[in-house]
């Protein structure tokens, strides 16, 4: 039931994602706003999926290899 309720939560922050960019994109008047403002929306698109799925991005580079010293005497 777990991936069910992530998969909704996904579909619903890309939705929101997707009805911005069709908004804003009638408003974009030159190739370079356009392809800017594209690559921001899918970043966030992706951003969002990965938080999603896997949790929060840490701003900490060495978070994701951080070992609890419990851990390694299992």
């Amino acid at each position: 039931m777990e991936k069910e309720r992530i998969k909704q939560e996904i579909m619903v922050a890309l939705s929101m994602e997707v009805d911005g960019w069709l908004e804003e994109e009638s408003q974009l008047k030159d190739g370079y706003s356009y392809e800017a403002a594209l690559l921001k929306r899918v970043l966030n698109m992706g951003k969002t999926v990965m938080e999603k799925s896997a949790g929060e991005i840490s701003s900490n580079r060495n978070k994701k290899n951080f070992i609890p010293v419990l851990a390694r005497l299992k």
